[in-house]
């Protein structure tokens, strides 16, 4: 099987418009979920090595829904600053992806969160409640520090995004997701 991938992505363009293998593309695309990671530790100012190497680890495009995608850098003077993308490639910056653009909600920005997520000093064994959980992309980097001898709790009020993190994390047993309409 052959891969193509469409456009470069990011310092270095790990990704550029060439033919690939399926094991060349897993490659780099393992490549760029660590330089995701590594671009997170350098613009949020991460110090520990374990939320970094959680942020490699989760592969943020599960939690997001189907392509296209709608993201943002925030950076924008435009009132509507969302680009449309296909490219899981400019899912692993530092950018937020709208959840449900027209209620305005979004899974929040990686380098904010990140620090976030630092200022909580989470490691194995340690209890956290999350709330506003969204579709639980950051519950998981949450429970990939605290591993499986920890506790996450993750509230989300909106319905429809709980159930949806209830079904993206239920993999990891030390997460409970709670909304008013779960059980």
């Amino acid at each position: 099987m052959r891969v193509v991938t469409n456009r470069p992505f990011g310092i270095g363009a790990l990704l550029y418009a060439k033919e690939q293998t399926t094991k060349e593309a897993a490659f780099n695309f393992c490549e760029a979920c660590r330089f995701y990671s590594e671009e997170l530790r350098i613009v949020a100012g991460l110090e520990s090595p374990d939320l970094v190497s959680a942020f490699a680890r989760v592969p943020r495009e599960r939690y997001l829904g189907a392509p296209p995608w709608k993201f943002s850098s925030g950076a924008s003077l435009k009132q509507s600053s969302y680009r449309a993308t296909s490219n899981i490639c400019d899912l692993h910056h530092d950018v937020y992806v709208a959840l449900q653009s027209e209620k305005f909600l979004n899974n929040g920005q990686p380098s904010m969160i990140a620090r976030l997520i630092a200022a909580l000093k989470l490691s194995p064994g340690k209890r956290v409640f999350h709330c506003g959980c969204g579709t639980g992309y950051y519950t998981a980097i949450m429970a990939e520090l605290v591993g499986s001898k920890g506790s996450v709790v993750a509230a989300e009020i909106d319905s429809t995004l709980a159930e949806i993190a209830a079904m993206n994390l239920m993999n990891y047993d030390q997460v409970k997701v709670l909304n008013r309409t779960l059980p």
